[in-house]
């Protein structure tokens, strides 16, 4: 019985894949000297690991910091400057505590988007220990749930924070205070935080990567209740494909951030619900409390917490004021005019309540305060080579929407009349339109999961707008200091008015400018009651009126309509509201006065130059009620800036090239006013009214069918014609490039040395065909007919197809020869019928399809009669071509029908 077991156990363990403790046991091979040799460099290794960890861990907190400077406030920090060494000190109490992380850039290359000042990344982060580690974790405010409820914690469990850094433990506790030292360098220099080697590949088409050894700490504050840690960055590349201006070897260059450690405020402040009848930037989070609400959105407005001195008071002074500092860097000539600009905003907080809101003052020559602190509000002052533009944005709790800081940066190149924007037209004219069309469609397509208050390019539009107007100002007889003067004045006004409405919270609004017929635009009086436009946050152009009219205010000069009443939904007390639901009553009272004529809203989701865009209200840098009249005064505008500008701009001595800076700037009307026409044709009125609105509107009302006639119309008589482009001889024969050198190697670079007009004409005569042909275009118009009631006028696609096919061909009906301009053009829409025949797109309308078969048919009897005529040999060889191309498309069309059908069977 015991063999048997015996044999049993060994049977099993076999099996089981055990060695028997009776099986032959090969003897263990000695390790290689190499083997051997490593884990004697392991075990020294490890040995050196646990005694340097040994060491840290004995560490008291006294001698970690011996020899350091001790820099008191939120958190206390600790620096040895020659080591490049610094400590940041946490408290027991400020774990797992909500702080405010807010990013700047402080010094940046100055070209390319890459500029001083500009704020970064904002959110939410908690300090947490994670061993004997410490982790920056940027908290997930996005899903809440009321706490202690059940839906709290399932929130909690199923959304994921992200760890940003972590660094070590540097000591041991404070014997009093119990803190913990952590390695500042290994939380903010060991690590690209904003992707920045990303960023600068995209600008400079190469990698770079962070040197740690050369990043280092520039500055070390901290206040009560902020700290701020001031970084120099250095990135390397190996080599860099893309030429810099600024960077004396774009191999090195070195950036600097503000990290601003914030403490969140913790006041009496009630968040005040949104409402999308008026515009205001908003923290929102989904809300998982109430599993059957309306919507799972809580949406808070970023507003400033403004409370009255006397709450009895009809009007008050505010507990605290909205204070702006003007930075010592502004030239001093600008500082009244931005000043007044800032002040405007008091009008419209007066009648919501509160006298003297905002505040300006001027920061000293010798302040002791730096503008980029978080605790003042600041306009800077931006320099760099190619930078023209101004933001405003700002930094809110993203708990409540309340605003607890702003940063107004203007670029001293947008007061040089947008001066690169002027370069770029005059050096490349035909890549600038496309640039238009690509700037439009990246502002129809954002898509960020933020509110869009980083998203404003006014500045760098606008300087290119003002510049054509002082370009044709200064070319008239009657011009003088005095009213450049204003000019500038009335223009600085605005643009710090717009900036400074975003960190009020507003949103921009690209309906506010249809207020006024274009011949109210010069009273005064009308204008500066209710506004030149309704608001300063559309993108206004300059009004320039034509000589022998009366002139009015260039831009507005008072904050619009629009602006009290935003205001008023923003800022207005409402008493005995315990809670932001208490007052929905009440705001919606005001946000339901939507429909009122002078309260037009439209932001930027609304607005736009693709064929996304549904209203044609809806536009950036027009004026007046009817946008295409608008248009046509521009174009009036520019020629007769062509007429005078060879003998008005020219002075005894300059260069020519001040015509060609002239000339190219001048392109851009039509480029938009083009883009306009568009909307209108199988365009729809889009209105934010609720139903029951006072006057309420539907959400959807298709453009009258008369008005997208008109549009064609205007398309056939202004951008179409091959006269609206044609200057004078003679001033063609003056666009010259200036010859001196230039930074960017700008007479070798360009395309041509001579003015590429053709290019340039067919950028904006055949670019818009591109968008009336697009699937989402045709699709909408063919929708429309459903909209309309039977026995209305309709505009249909035949009708679209029609228009353009006539109004581009009108030269095979009148026997004229046909100019060069007009022969791209017509290439070009023979491009889009061909492509429509040959290779639609799956999205294409089926009747599309069929309509641009029946123009290439049509085209095809009208080209041959028109052969049949005395033309010249150029139209007669440009028809021939045409000619065989509508042949051979029409035949291939057949053969793949065919080939279809048969495949199909």
């Amino acid at each position: 019985m015991l063999f048997l077991a015996l044999c049993a156990m060994v049977g099993l363990s076999q099996a089981l894949g055990a060695a028997s403790p009776w099986a032959p046991q090969e003897p263990e091979t000695p390790p290689s000297q190499e083997e051997k040799a490593k884990e004697d460099k392991s075990e020294d290794q490890n040995g050196e690991k646990d005694e340097k960890e040994k060491k840290d861990k004995e560490k008291s907190f006294d001698d970690a910091v011996a020899d350091m400077e001790r820099i008191e406030g939120l958190f206390n920090l600790y620096r040895n400057q020659d080591e490049n060494k610094a400590l940041i000190e946490i408290a027991p109490d400020q774990f797992d505590k909500d702080y405010l992380y807010s990013a700047k850039t402080e010094q940046a290359t100055g070209e390319r988007g890459l500029y001083g000042t500009i704020m970064r990344e904002q959110y939410v982060f908690q300090w947490r220990r994670f061993g004997k580690r410490v982790q920056l974790v940027q908290k997930n405010v996005r899903f809440r749930a009321d706490p202690g409820s059940p839906a709290a914690k399932a929130v909690e469990h199923s959304f994921s924070d992200s760890v940003m850094a972590s660094a070590k433990v540097l000591s041991q506790p404070h014997p009093e205070r119990e803190s913990v030292l952590v390695d500042l360098n290994e939380l903010l220099l060991s690590r690209d935080l904003h992707g920045m080697g990303q960023g600068l590949k995209a600008r400079y088409n190469t990698g770079y990567k962070l040197n740690k050894d050369d990043s280092g700490f520039v500055f070390l504050k901290s206040f009560p209740k902020n700290t701020e840690i001031g970084a120099s960055m250095n990135f390397q590349a190996s080599e860099v494909k893309r030429s810099s201006v600024t960077l004396p070897d774009p191999r090195s260059l070195s950036l600097r951030f503000r990290y601003s450690l914030v403490e969140l405020p913790e006041n009496d402040y009630m968040p005040r619900i949104s409402d999308d009848r008026v515009g205001y930037f908003v923290d929102m989070h989904m809300d998982y409390t109430d599993d059957q609400p309306e919507t799972p959105y809580v949406r808070y407005i970023a507003r400033w917490n403004l409370k009255k001195k006397d709450p009895q008071a009809e009007v008050s002074e505010p507990v605290e004021p909205i204070v702006y500092w003007l930075e010592n860097s502004i030239p001093h000539k600008y500082r009244d005019a931005m000043r007044d600009g800032i002040l405007l905003w008091n009008d419209a907080f007066e009648r919501a309540g509160f006298r003297n809101a905002v505040v300006v003052k001027q920061q000293p020559d010798d302040a002791d305060w730096d503008p980029a602190d978080i605790r003042y509000n600041t306009i800077r002052w931006m320099i760099g080579y190619d930078a023209s533009f101004a933001i405003g944005p700002s930094h809110s709790n993203p708990y409540t929407g309340q605003l607890i800081d702003a940063d107004i940066g203007i670029s001293e190149g947008i007061l040089r009349l947008g001066a690169r924007r002027r370069y770029e037209l005059y050096v490349h004219p035909v890549q600038a339109m496309q640039r238009l069309k690509q700037e439009s469609l990246q502002l129809d397509g954002f898509s960020a999961p933020g509110d869009g208050r980083h998203l404003c390019d006014y500045g760098q539009g606008l300087a290119e707008k003002v510049s054509m107007a002082y370009d044709v100002l200064s070319s008239r007889p009657s011009w003088d200091a005095g009213q450049e003067e204003e000019f500038v004045r009335q223009y600085t006004m605005e643009l710090l008015a717009h900036e400074v409405g975003h960190t009020l919270g507003l949103r921009h609004n690209f309906r506010a400018s249809i207020i006024h017929g274009l011949d109210q635009l010069s009273d005064t009086e009308a204008t500066r009651q209710t506004g030149l436009a309704a608001s300063v946050m559309d993108y206004n152009p300059p009004v320039i009126a034509l000589p022998g009219e009366e002139q009015g205010d260039y831009f507005p000069t008072v904050v619009g309509s629009y602006d009290h009443w935003a205001i008023e939904y923003g800022y207005k007390p409402i008493p005995g509201a315990d809670s932001p639901e208490d007052e929905l009553d009440e705001l919606n009272q005001i946000a339901s006065r939507g429909g009122d004529p002078l309260l037009p809203y439209a932001t930027d989701e609304d607005a736009g130059l693709s064929p996304k865009a549904l209203d044609p209200r809806n536009t950036r840098y027009d004026f007046a009620a009817d946008p295409m009249e608008w248009f046509s005064h521009e174009y009036k505008i520019v020629r007769e800036l062509w007429t005078n500008m060879e003998s008005r701009l020219l002075r005894e001595g300059d260069s020519y090239h001040v015509l060609r800076r002239a000339f190219g700037g001048s392109f851009t009307p039509y480029f938009r006013g083009a883009h306009v026409a568009m909307k209108y044709i199988g365009g729809i009125y889009h209105n934010r009214d609720h139903f029951g609105d006072p006057q309420g509107r539907l959400p959807y009302v298709p453009v009258p069918a008369a008005e997208q006639r008109r549009a064609m119309r205007f398309l056939q008589e202004e951008i179409w014609p091959a006269q609206t482009f044609l200057p004078a001889h003679n001033l063609l024969r003056k666009l010259q490039f200036q010859r001196h050198r230039d930074f960017e190697g700008s007479a070798f670079r360009a395309d041509r040395l001579d003015y590429p007009l053709h290019d340039a004409v067919l950028g904006i005569q055949g670019e818009i065909l591109s968008d009336l042909y697009d699937p989402l275009k045709l699709s909408r118009i063919l929708d429309l007919q459903l909209m309309i009631p039977e026995g209305e006028e309709r505009f249909t696609l035949v009708d679209l197809f029609q228009g353009i096919q006539q109004g581009i061909w009108t030269e095979l009906e009148s026997s004229e020869n046909i100019h060069s301009f007009r022969r791209n053009l017509q290439r070009e829409h023979l491009r889009y019928l061909t492509q429509m025949v040959l290779q639609p797109d799956e999205d294409l309308p089926g009747d599309a399809i069929a309509l641009a078969r029946a123009n290439l048919v049509q085209l095809q009897g009208a080209i041959n009669r028109a052969l049949s005529r005395s033309v010249d040999a150029m139209t007669r060889a440009h028809l021939q071509e045409s000619l065989d191309r509508i042949g051979k498309t029409l035949d291939a069309g057949i053969e793949q029908r065919l080939f279809a059908s048969e495949g199909s069977d």
